[in-house]
């Protein structure tokens, strides 16, 4: 059985983008989700806000989501989700692409984008008995 996956970079929720703001676009956004119904989902750039917003729209579905901890105004970061019915849960791991990845936050030099968290999960289909890992950045 295929597994049917999605990415999705979702943006921030900034009120400077005017019509594009996120509560203009959020029903197009989890609309976009729901028609394939993914097994797995990845999502960049989500606020707290934004987490929550899919997370409603999704009951049946789990995830984990990680902050960027960067002090910024946006608060955004990356989360993912998975059907349980689909598959089980063997181990979760949030982590900073630095040189010091267990520090929330963390960076390894300077650069224009700020800290960037890493979610990731292993995960056992239930279907298959196949092991797969599972990440968004």
């Amino acid at each position: 059985m295929p597994v049917k996956v999605i990415t999705f970079n979702i943006r921030y929720s900034e009120a400077e983008d005017g019509a594009n703001s996120w509560p203009f676009r959020k029903d197009l956004a989890i609309e976009t989700v729901s028609d394939p119904a993914p097994d797995l989902l990845a999502l960049q750039e989500p606020t707290e806000k934004q987490w929550n917003d899919f997370t409603g729209a999704f009951p049946r579905m789990k995830g984990i989501f990680a902050d960027a901890h960067d002090g910024g105004p946006y608060q955004h970061g990356v989360a993912l989700m998975y059907r349980p019915e689909r598959f089980d849960l063997t181990g979760q791991r949030i982590f900073w692409q630095s040189d010091t990845p267990d520090i929330p936050g963390s960076i390894s030099g300077p650069n224009d984008w700020g800290p960037r968290p890493t979610v990731a999960v292993r995960l056992k289909d239930r279907q298959t008995g196949r092991n797969i890992a599972f990440a968004c950045t």
